[in-house]
């Protein structure tokens, strides 16, 4: 392991040295990833497990690592970034910038060192690392042992307590750079934060960032964005820089003072990008593989982009299906790898787009809807002739950048009425598909469950693409009785297909499996194994809803469990015990359910929940028993006014109340459509409608195209919205003692000897530590007898059962703290010498152990 140059940082301290007015650092809301380009790491190998490996060591959090000799006495934390070193001293934060084209570390061409100096904040205050980490880093370098450094803690975050009065700030961020929040105490000022950027040869405001440029590229700071949170959803606060005479402060407008505000860079979206042209044009659907993301949606501008070779870069007629593989690297247009339309010409707009993707070994399958009689098919393929109305259609592309070839198989799906594919999964490069259709005359195979049109259905269809015509078609069944059945998400186990959507009328179902209706319009989920058993095919279905409408979208497996999303207007919509939100607010509101589908009735449902962060659920997708899902809702302005705004959240099933919400990402956008997972970082699509993204440095597209609606393309670290708790105590008239060492009494102790009869007090802090509001727990483990006494009082009120029996706190703002006083008293029966241990325990209402602090109160009886 490579230690920081020394030379390097001593000469950037000394920078921050000579500024005439420096007390401590009050960073941007946010910073690029390190300096104007910063290329990837080279690569002589095109293995996809080593570029995912490489990606994914260049996205992981950034370490805070205490200073033990490492570096330049001044530095208290530090971390290296690419491109970058952060160093983070009490009298501020010093970036040392290396430009992508330096040579080697010391190049002072492609150098720069850029001071963070506030004005008027707090001189030298506490930089402590929070999210202490299990793992260490040691220095064994050179022969000189006094040099070595063993088991140097890390920390996920560093905080600067109360810069300024009642307002904080925290570091976080991944290799790509560095993140920042501010957090003002609800009666604090935000006007206060004032700042300078020494050793910047100059500064500029572009497009609401921060831009400084030195001689290692341009800095940017990203726009900021300020909210607060009221009633479980995020409202925003306007926010913006402004430039003075070098002197960097805010304008906030006007919001809620008696609440925190956040100042946010919405730092978790660690890659924004348009893609569109002149025209209207969104994404529906993502896939990812191999740390490369596929696009599927409409393209009404003739100049959406294409890439060289691709099979199509001709939009034909009003509306076409485009297709697109994106390698988010933040390499500018290089991270366009593959772009292409798919259609016809006779599709209005809304008759052609892509609704469902997914990859398997490069190979992209895609269905959605065309209403053009010469939709392009191969040879071979099930159907090549237009039905009529609008088909369905699948088409398998190997985005290689060959052409024509690049269609692999492409063929129709329809009657003579109206059909439309959904969504897609595949298996064993079989394709599965399921939509819904009107035409009576949608080819089914013998011994499928339903060949019968009932209205409007929704259907299972199993495509083998080998070009063998009508044998292509393994599988087709229609899926519904009276009414109107539409599917619109798929996922297999197995040979066994599951399908979700919405029906209104008639749908069967299967003994023991539950059943709740009674709306409008309900949610089924239905199991099929495409046996050509008939009947027997539909192993298991459910319908679930409540007297209102109910709209299934999405639907995924894990662990055997059937997870889906969409939406729901009913107040009766089942809930389980300790789900996240079990009343319906003014919906609709976007619900999560988990079913085991054991055929136990209304006990399949094992979780539900109304989704109080979204309106309707879109997308969703499981990882590591982890629901993550897209969809869309609306924020409100200082006038209530309603805007749209995309969705992300990921959710736990655990059933521990609101703390199962673990993290929401809000996008400016009309919609998040899609979502794709890979190692916790989700991948999310949409458009964008009139609104503008936020898009990070060195992305495909920065810039909207001043169309209706342009697609995009998110990807958004989910880190946990767990509360992070600090532990302190103290005695009367002394220090805290007690820090964020996790499990460990070391340095968290504080004692007192005590006459009998008399107390010996003690005052115990619980802080909120995180970036987010929640409530803390304490409990205290005795060790007294019957010969001491002990007491807790909060603002003077006895709540000594409470405390024994686990007391939580009230919802704490970031950095808002509880004080409990703690009395032990020896009563006159206690032995001298003897000793009364109270240890204390502050945690997370999650009750996850690596999130507990605690410290211990000791007394020992003295004679008097």
């Amino acid at each position: 392991m490579k230690a920081p140059n020394r030379r390097r940082v001593a000469a950037a301290v000394t920078v921050l040295a000579l500024a005439p007015v420096v007390t401590t650092v009050v960073p941007a809301p946010a910073l690029s990833s390190g300096v104007a380009a910063v290329a990837a790491p080279s690569s002589t190998t095109s293995e996809p497990g080593e570029v995912a490996a490489r990606r994914a060591y260049a996205t992981s959090p950034l370490a805070f690592e205490t200073n033990r000799g490492q570096v330049d006495r001044r530095v208290k934390l530090f971390a290296r970034g690419r491109g970058f070193d952060l160093f983070l001293t009490e009298r501020g934060a010093v970036f040392d910038l290396r430009s992508p084209d330096a040579p080697g570390d010391d190049t002072e061409r492609s150098s720069a060192a850029v001071v963070l100096d506030p004005v008027g904040a707090a001189r030298e205050p506490r930089v402590v690392g929070r999210r202490h980490r299990s793992t260490t880093t040691s220095y064994f370098l050179g022969n000189d042992r006094s040099e070595w450094r063993r088991d140097v803690r890390t920390f996920d975050r560093a905080r600067y307590q109360d810069l300024y009065p009642g307002i904080d700030l925290v570091f976080g961020g991944d290799r790509t750079g560095p993140e920042y929040d501010f957090l003002v105490s609800p009666g604090s000022d935000p006007a206060t934060i004032r700042y300078r950027l020494r050793g910047a040869e100059s500064l500029r405001i572009e497009d609401g960032a921060l831009v400084a440029t030195t001689a290692a590229g341009d800095f940017v700071h990203r726009a900021p964005v300020a909210f607060q949170r009221v009633d479980g959803h995020r409202r925003i606060v306007e926010s913006s820089f402004r430039l003075r005479r070098g002197v960097v402060t805010f304008d906030v407008g006007a919001y809620d003072r008696d609440r925190p505000l956040v100042i946010d860079p919405d730092t978790d979206i660690t890659y924004s990008t348009y893609l569109g042209g002149t025209g209207d044009d969104g994404a529906d659907a993502v896939a990812v593989e191999d740390g490369d993301v596929y696009l599927t949606g409409y393209a009404r501008s003739a100049d959406f982009p294409t890439t060289t070779g691709a099979y199509d870069s001709t939009a034909d007629g009003d509306s076409s299906v485009f297709v697109a593989r994106m390698s988010p690297d933040g390499a500018g247009g290089a991270d366009l790898v593959y772009s292409t339309f798919l259609g016809g010409s006779g599709a209005v707009p809304e008759d052609e787009e892509g609704l469902g993707i997914a990859v398997a070994d490069g190979d992209v399958y895609l269905t959605g809807v065309t209403g053009s009689n010469d939709f392009p098919t191969t040879a071979g393929a099930f159907d090549t002739t237009f039905g009529g109305g609008t088909d369905g259609f699948l088409a398998k592309i190997s985005p290689d950048a060959d052409g024509a070839a690049d269609l692999v198989y492409s063929t129709l799906l329809g009657g003579g009425a109206d059909d439309v594919g959904t969504s897609v999964a595949v298996a064993e490069g079989d394709a599965y598909l399921t939509g819904s259709t009107e035409s009576a005359d949608l080819a089914t195979t013998p011994g499928a469950y339903d060949t019968t049109l009932d209205g409007t259905d929704a259907f299972l269809v199993r495509i083998s693409p080998d070009g063998n015509g009508a044998d292509d078609l393994v599988y087709s069944s229609f899926l519904g009785e009276s009414g109107f059945t539409n599917g619109h998400g798929i996922a297999l186990d197995g040979g066994d297909a599951w399908v979700t959507g919405d029906v209104t009328g008639d749908f069967p179902t299967t003994a023991g499996a539950p059943e709740w209706s009674g709306g409008a319009a309900d949610v089924f989920v239905a199991r099929l194994s495409p046996n050509g058993g008939g009947t027997s095919d539909l192993v298991y279905s459910a319908r679930i809803g409540g007297t209102n409408p109910d709209y299934a979208r999405g639907i995924a497996l894990d662990g055997g469990d059937v997870y889906l999303t969409g939406d729901t207007d009913s107040t009766s919509w089942p809930t389980t015990p300790g789900a996240h939100d079990r009343d319906l607010g003014y919906g609709p509101y976007g619900f999560v359910a988990r079913l085991s589908p054991d055929g136990a009735g209304t006990a399949d449902l094992v979780y539900s929940t109304f989704l109080d962060v979204m309106d309707h659920g879109r997308s969703i997708a499981v990882e590591d028993g982890d629901v993550y899902v897209a969809g869309d809702g609306v924020v409100y302005d200082k006038y209530d006014d309603e805007y749209p705004y995309g969705t992300v959240a990921r959710l736990s099933t655990a059933g521990a109340g609101a703390s199962d919400l673990e993290h929401v990402t809000y996008v400016s956008a009309s919609s998040a459509n899609g979502i794709a997972v890979a190692d916790g970082v989700a991948y999310v699509t949409g458009d964008t409608g009139p609104y503008s993204l936020t898009p990070t440095p060195g992305a495909y597209d920065t810039t909207p195209n001043g169309a209706p609606s342009d697609a995009f393309l998110l990807r958004v670290d989910t880190p946990d919205n767990q509360t992070w708790p600090d532990g302190l105590i103290r005695r009367r008239g002394r220090a805290d003692l007690g820090d964020d060492v996790y499990w460990t009494w070391d340095g968290q102790t504080a004692q007192t000897r005590v006459r009998r009869g008399r107390e010996g007090v003690f005052f115990i802090t619980a802080q909120n530590d995180d970036n987010v509001a929640g409530s803390l727990r304490i409990d205290a483990d005795k060790s007294v007898g019957r010969k001491w006494r002990v007491r807790y009082y909060v603002h003077g009120h006895n709540i000594t059962k409470a405390v024994d029996g686990g007391y939580e706190t009230p919802v704490l703002a970031p950095g808002e703290q509880v004080v409990i006083k703690a009395t032990l008293m020896p009563l006159r029966r206690a032995r001298i010498g003897s000793l009364c241990r109270v240890k204390f325990f502050v945690s997370s209402q999650a009750g996850d152990d690596s999130s507990t602090d605690r410290v211990r109160a000791e007394a020992r009886a003295r004679r008097g």
